[in-house]
């Protein structure tokens, strides 16, 4: 199986089309320009964003998984919108959730 970049929204994995080299380039550059380069398709889902703030990463390099969490402020409250690349995407989450118990970020 391929890794693949996706969305995830209230618990729905979308799959879009971001490479891990780009998302590694972006937030490198800065952690919330991965958020931007998916905005438009988080307000497709949630409607008008007015505020995005990274809270926390997960990098695995031995299996190239990544997963990168933003809290999003929209008309009905705030929701956490995940960018991941895995083969396994809800396998990465768990992963991501296993190590954010014993790491802040």
């Amino acid at each position: 199986m391929l890794a693949c970049t996706y969305l995830c929204i209230f618990e729905r994995l979308i799959p879009i089309e971001l490479s891990l080299l780009e998302i590694l380039e972006l937030f490198e550059t800065d952690k919330t320009l991965p958020f931007l380069r998916v905005k438009d398709i988080v307000e497709d889902e949630l409607g008008t964003i007015y505020q995005a703030r990274f809270y926390s990463s997960y990098f695995n390099p031995s299996s190239m998984t990544v997963v990168l969490e933003y809290i999003v402020v929209y008309s009905y409250g705030e929701a956490s919108i995940k960018i991941i690349y895995a083969e396994n995407p809800e396998k990465a989450i768990r992963e991501y959730y296993k190590r954010s118990r014993y790491y802040s970020y």
